[in-house]
């Protein structure tokens, strides 16, 4: 399974760069050189094509035109972010900047790489069944004691207590066929008239309740499917029935305002809590990600009161643009940047895409275009000038199979699209949009490859059935067969000649015999004998070339990707049975690819001068092309951190 391979590979050395807080500072003063005449509460940042710019709030001016960056503002008023150069790596730095442009900067820990715990945040309550309760539950102290009835719960939270007209009450679930059900109880037992399993999910919405008139977000059990949500309080009286999109994380709520999203519909909406009514409705033109405070003070985030005090702004996305964006729709993105991709269809903003990509390569060139990866993140080179088009996870675009021959085959992925291309500059672009259920099960697809075999289908011999025929090898007018014996014990390989008498030195002990079809003089065969580690050229008239090959990996116009002693890789000529490059421990090597100007047989050695050929190695948490001269061809930069 080529991709479940190549993720364990790169995991092996998951923790990867760090840079020194020297680094991260010279690279935060340069982005924010521009900026310093400007006060630090107006900046706002936004980006084009993931890269980062910088604005002016109050002017609406660009200070930075966007650029590729490792930061990453997260807040704003004072700006704070972070600075990053690699998911995996064990530390990054978070930065704050003061009223006077003074920039200060802590290493952090990142957690995704290392096995550390955030800081562990003990509940109101604990949980607890108990045999002494038929129904119902009781308090003591900080502990809930609940009847054995409602254990398939398998977990309560604190929000799942709460008091009303001066009782408490639960919420509980029973489990069903397809999920849980969801009802409210009071303490000895007794559920709540309108809420008598018949949610699939109900939680307190701690906005708009009190003591006297609590509300409940609830979902119905007939509309889970349709991921909506409403409001409904312990009286009956509801509000937004069944309109809003399911998914409100906590993550995304400011002062009792949230970002609700429905992942089947792709919708969002910005919902108030506190009234329990649109602020901005459902729709499906722009993505909001998160809610943000614009302000210079310290507020309490879960703070109602503070709404009157704050001005809050919502993170957007749209095809190629992030963005924040006031309640009143404003875009704080400056003109020259906005051309309203919102009113594009996602096909129609596919296509411009990638033409724009392609733009500056003719039918003479675009085989020059190579893509590296850094962890997860794909880049693209060019292959004659060895420029960056674009770093790691600059663009939506990406190619990771195949290269120009002629045709490229990618994919594009923009917010909730995912299209599939085949671009040459002569015949034009064709797209193909992915669905949803389509695209894992593409995934499951790619993981299942058919093993290389060397081997026709066996024919078993009307002569001799102490023998079954593997391969019939003529050269020469003579004719050999290629034979495995027919033992349980001892299933050893050799060659015979048309009287089925055995040919020297290929007697039956050898474990592998392999012809390579590729080698110009003589009959060669790769080989190996029974108890030996490595392999062996051998051709029929006893000559040997030896290379100590352990495993022939992958093959391409008469060239092969070995794997020798000591844990080494190489590249072979087929032809000459020589190694091209070297067996070496500093590159992995993984598959070859070739550009071409026509399709050609990849298996045809008449065929090298027709295409370039590359091999894709991996180093450190870097994958890359060389060539067989061992030229790089990723930029020295990622390399040397």
């Amino acid at each position: 399974m080529k991709k479940i391979y190549l993720i364990i590979l790169f995991l092996t050395s998951f923790c990867g760069f760090s840079q020194t807080e020297e680094e991260v500072h010279k690279e935060l003063e340069e982005l924010f050189t521009n900026c310093k005449n400007t006060n630090p509460n107006d900046i706002l940042p936004f980006y084009v094509d993931r890269k980062l710019g910088l604005m002016n709030k109050k002017t609406m001016q660009t200070l930075v035109n966007p650029i590729h960056t490792n930061v990453y503002i997260q807040s704003l008023s004072p700006i704070k972010g972070k600075v990053s150069y690699d998911l995996f790596v064990e530390h990054y730095y978070t930065f704050s900047v003061d009223n006077n442009w003074k920039i200060s900067t802590k290493k952090e820990i990142n957690y995704s790489c290392v096995l550390h715990s955030p800081p562990y945040k003990k509940p109101k309550y604990e949980f607890v069944p108990s045999d002494k309760l038929s129904k119902g539950f009781q308090i003591k102290n900080r502990t809930v004691f609940f009847a054995k009835e409602y254990e398939s719960c398998n977990y309560f939270g604190d929000n799942d207590v709460f008091k009303y007209k001066g009782k408490y009450y639960l919420i509980v679930c029973k489990k069903v066929e397809d999920g849980y059900l969801y009802a409210i109880i009071d303490q000895q037992g007794n559920i709540s008239e309108h809420f008598n399993y018949k949610h699939s999910w109900i939680d307190v919405n701690k906005y708009a309740s009190n003591e006297n008139d609590v509300w409940l977000t609830v979902q119905d059990s007939a509309m889970s499917k349709d991921k909506v949500i409403g409001f409904i309080n312990m009286s009956g009286e509801e509000k937004l029935k069944n309109q809003v999109p399911d998914d409100i994380s906590a993550l995304t709520v400011i002062f009792g305002y949230g970002i609700a999203k429905n992942i089947n519909k792709e919708n969002y909406a910005v919902v108030d809590l506190v009234k329990m009514q649109w602020v901005i409705p459902p729709q499906d033109k722009l993505v909001f990600k998160d809610l943000i405070v614009d302000t210079d003070k310290k507020v309490n985030r879960h703070d109602i009161k503070n709404r009157a005090k704050c001005h809050i702004l919502i993170s957007t996305d749209i095809y190629s643009k992030s963005f924040y964006m006031d309640f009143s729709g404003k875009k704080f993105l400056p003109k020259e940047f906005d051309n309203q991709e919102e009113n594009l269809t996602p096909e129609t903003f596919a296509q411009n895409k990638i033409k724009d990509f392609f733009k500056d390569y003719d039918a003479n060139t675009i085989g020059n275009i190579l893509y590296f990866q850094r962890g997860f993140d794909t880049g693209y080179i060019d292959a004659e000038t060895m420029e960056e088009i674009v770093p790691p996870s600059g663009s939506p675009i990406l190619i990771q199979d195949e290269l120009s021959t002629p045709k490229i085959k990618g994919q594009l992925y923009s917010l909730n699209d995912f299209f599939e291309f085949e671009y040459h500059p002569t015949s034009g672009l064709e797209l193909k949009r992915i669905e949803k259920d389509d695209l894992f099960s593409k995934v499951i697809d790619a993981d299942v490859t058919t093993a290389y075999t060397s081997e026709k289908p066996k024919r078993v011999t009307p002569n001799n059935k102490n023998f079954e025929y593997v391969d019939i090898i003529t050269h020469n007018g003579n004719t050999y067969v290629l034979a495995r014996k027919l033992s349980k014990e001892n299933p050893m390989m050799g060659i015979i000649d048309k009287k089925e008498e055995i040919l020297s030195p290929f007697e039956f002990e050898y474990e592998t015999i392999e012809q390579n079809t590729y080698a110009k003089d003589n009959i060669w065969f790769l080989t190996k004998k029974k108890g030996e580690e490595y392999s062996h050229f051998t051709s029929i008239s006893g000559d040997t070339k030896t290379l100590f090959i352990k495993e022939i990996k992958k093959k391409r116009l008469g060239y092969a990707i070995a794997e020798s002693i000591n844990n080494t890789m190489g590249v072979i000529d087929l032809t000459t049975m020589q190694w091209v490059i070297e067996p070496q421990k500093q590159l992995h090597f993984l598959d070859f690819r070739h550009t071409s100007k026509e399709e050609i047989d990849i298996q045809n050695t008449e065929n090298r001068t027709k295409a370039t050929l590359y091999i894709l190695v991996y180093q450190d948490d870097c994958q890359y092309f060389i060539d067989l001269k061992g030229k790089k061809y990723i930029p020295e930069k990622y390399l040397n951190k």
